[in-house]
């Protein structure tokens, strides 16, 4: 019993720690806000660290559900007052927490159709002193600047290959810097091509591996799905939120796929990664989408029915959870003797 009053408990710790882990770490990974914390503009990057935290606010929802599901795979607990919690904690954050929170967050003026403005990182040449690679087949340092990075020099070029227009090194006085294209000029002539924005020494730090950027391009869509939902009333919210949440609380039927629990994690984990992977497909401008949507009537509404391939998984994976769930109780099978104990 103890266990099962825990479920609350272990929701908003987890709510609270994925709350601060995904805003802060997603902001670390953008540049602009990267570059905003380590100039000393604190503000700029906790306005983007705010405005990640609604934005994500869904997924954090459901990672914490996913928290509350392991928890009660680890610890016995009174299997039908859990299931009762959990549903009660998936309405009360589809139906109350994450519409109040959006509403609260427009209501201060907060738009989430894009992070708040950070300074633009082309807004001055990159730090001087440091030998940096340019697309023109040339290296390039300055040793100063000035006008707040708006003005460089001594500017040293220094051919790089055969490719290279210079055919020595090259010392250029002071140039002058374009915040426009992000190029050093004299004049009307570009010396540097890139000289501002992402810097090319640390870009390689802000580009994820391709497994990662592909799960996270899903997740984007998905929240933007969100979004979109959100804006154009509560019911249509219900509808494309609904059906993904259904789907992200069947997982909960994973947890006891096997006898293993470490099994049934990897399983719970794929699970989760394969809903946010299929939505792309299933998108009104998706590939399976494309294929249904003229076998559909065309009173039923692009969004209905992209909701409705995550339904007809979710309503029979249910189903059939039920059922193995009541034929367990009938034979007396509990979680301990499931997992086995030891």
């Amino acid at each position: 019993m103890k266990n099962t009053l825990m479920v609350p408990y272990v929701f908003t710790l987890n709510l609270i720690l994925w709350g601060c882990g995904i805003p802060f770490f997603s902001s670390l990974a953008s540049y602009p806000d990267f570059l905003a914390l380590v100039s000393g503009n604190a503000s700029a990057f906790f306005s983007g660290f705010a405005w990640r935290a609604v934005y994500y606010l869904p997924l954090i929802v459901m990672l914490s559900l996913l928290g509350v599901f392991v928890f009660l795979m680890r610890h016995p607990s009174v299997r039908v007052l859990s299931f009762l919690l959990v549903t009660l904690l998936v309405f009360f954050s589809v139906v109350v927490f994450i519409p109040l929170v959006t509403k609260l967050t427009r209501e201060k003026g907060l738009s989430l159709d894009r992070p708040p403005s950070v300074a633009p990182a082309r807004e001055r040449a990159f730090s001087p002193g440091l030998i940096r690679p340019d697309a023109a087949g040339t290296r390039s340092v300055w040793l100063d600047e000035q006008g707040a990075g708006s003005r460089v020099g001594p500017v040293i070029l220094a051919p790089t290959g055969e490719s290279s227009p210079l055919e020595s090194m090259t010392v250029i006085p002071r140039a002058d810097y374009s915040g426009q294209d992000g190029s050093v000029r004299v004049g009307d002539r570009v010396v540097v091509a890139r000289a501002g924005g992402i810097d090319p020494l640390v870009e390689k730090w802000f580009v994820p591996p391709r497994p990662l950027a592909a799960f996270d391009s899903s997740v984007r869509a998905v929240m933007d799905a969100f979004r979109s939902a959100m804006a154009s009333g509560f019911i249509a919210w219900l509808v494309r939120s609904g059906s993904f949440f259904a789907a992200v609380f069947a997982l909960w039927l994973l947890c006891f796929a096997s006898g293993w629990r470490l099994l049934n994690i990897v399983f719970l984990i794929t699970g989760f990664v394969a809903l946010f992977m299929l939505y792309p497909y299933v998108a009104p401008a998706g590939t399976v989408f494309g294929l249904v949507r003229p076998l559909i009537p065309a009173v039923i509404r692009d969004d209905l029915l992209s909701s409705f391939f995550y339904g007809a998984v979710t309503a029979p994976a249910l189903a059939v959870g039920a059922v193995v769930a009541l034929r367990r109780r009938l034979a007396g099978t509990s979680g301990e003797e499931l997992y086995g104990r030891g």
